[in-house]
């Protein structure tokens, strides 16, 4: 550990387990977790305000074109809100990475505090 230093392998252990929790979890249940083990306390500034209702409509959204009858079947469906929905969704990544790495105290990206 003295050889990588403390930051750098706590840093690769967040990001394994993060890896791990994408590939095994349901969205708004790794978001919950995500939530619970970082607490975000109100001084911090965070990119945006978490809006557990709006993430839960789009994965709603997105259950429905995967699961749903309109795709596979010689129908095709829009989603007016596509656009609005990536941006939460990038967003709410970013807000991810600033809070664990606030509440770790570990640098994820570049341009958190």
């Amino acid at each position: 550990m003295r050889q990588y230093g403390y930051e750098r392998v706590l840093r690769s252990l967040i990001l394994e387990e993060m890896e791990r929790i994408e590939k095994n979890e349901f969205l708004v249940r790794k978001v919950q977790k995500l939530q619970q083990l970082c607490q975000p306390e109100k001084d911090w500034i965070l990119p945006m305000e978490y809006n557990e209702s709006q993430l839960i409509e789009i994965h709603e959204r997105r259950r429905n074109v995967v699961h749903g009858d309109h795709f596979g079947r010689g129908k095709t469906q829009s989603i007016p809100t596509i656009e609005a929905d990536l941006d939460f969704l990038k967003n709410l990544g970013r807000y991810f990475f600033v809070i664990v790495g606030k509440r770790y105290k570990v640098r994820l990206l570049a341009e958190d505090e």
